[in-house]
């Protein structure tokens, strides 16, 4: 008994040693190993972004970045759409389009024309925009801004998805993002 406790206190106490040295073992028993160094292993700070308000013929939702405001739309209706983009204190955006896309099969995103994010032939973003709703290439610093968007729904069948989408560009910091802020689904 007093065998099998030594061992046991041995065991802990190189464990210990190990641990403080650097050294890994895995509960197999099987041979130390370095310990990974965490700072490489850690990702990088994810970027600033901006944030939407959404009001669709009078009912509002907000998003931010996840996409989840969701309209029930019907065939032929028409939308009035207040689209307020909230741009941080830390990103000036230099080009944005706003537009519809259909979404593609099984709830992926719409079909992207190759080119980085944002910079497609003369200037259009690289997401299927059609209709294009609004662009500008004003500079849009911290704060909102408010855009006016008037769309009629498709005739499409019931069930059938289409979604609001942005596109924006910013140099500071440098970043292109792209992405549906709301959907729209044909009841």
């Amino acid at each position: 008994m007093i065998r099998d406790l030594r061992a046991g206190l041995t065991c802990a106490f190189l464990l210990a040693v190990l641990s403080v040295t650097g050294c890994t073992v895995s509960p197999g028993g099987a041979e130390p190993t370095e310990r990974p160094h965490t700072p490489d292993l850690l990702p990088p700070p994810a970027l600033p972004s901006v944030t939407w308000a959404l009001t669709v013929n009078g009912h509002t939702a907000h998003t931010n970045g996840n996409w989840e405001s969701r309209f029930a739309v019907r065939p032929g209706q028409n939308l009035l759409i207040k689209a307020v983009l909230i741009v941080p204190d830390n990103i000036k955006v230099t080009a944005l389009w706003l537009g519809i896309s259909p979404e593609s099969h099984r709830g992926k995103l719409p079909h992207r024309s190759p080119g980085p994010v944002g910079y497609g032939p003369n200037w259009r973003p690289t997401v299927t925009l059609n209709p294009l709703l609004a662009h500008t290439f004003q500079v849009l610093a911290a704060g909102p801004h408010t855009f006016r968007l008037h769309w009629r729904v498709p005739n499409l069948h019931r069930g059938a998805s289409l979604l609001l989408m942005s596109a924006w560009s910013s140099p500071r910091p440098n970043q292109d993002d792209e992405g549906p802020i709301a959907r729209f689904t044909l009841n």
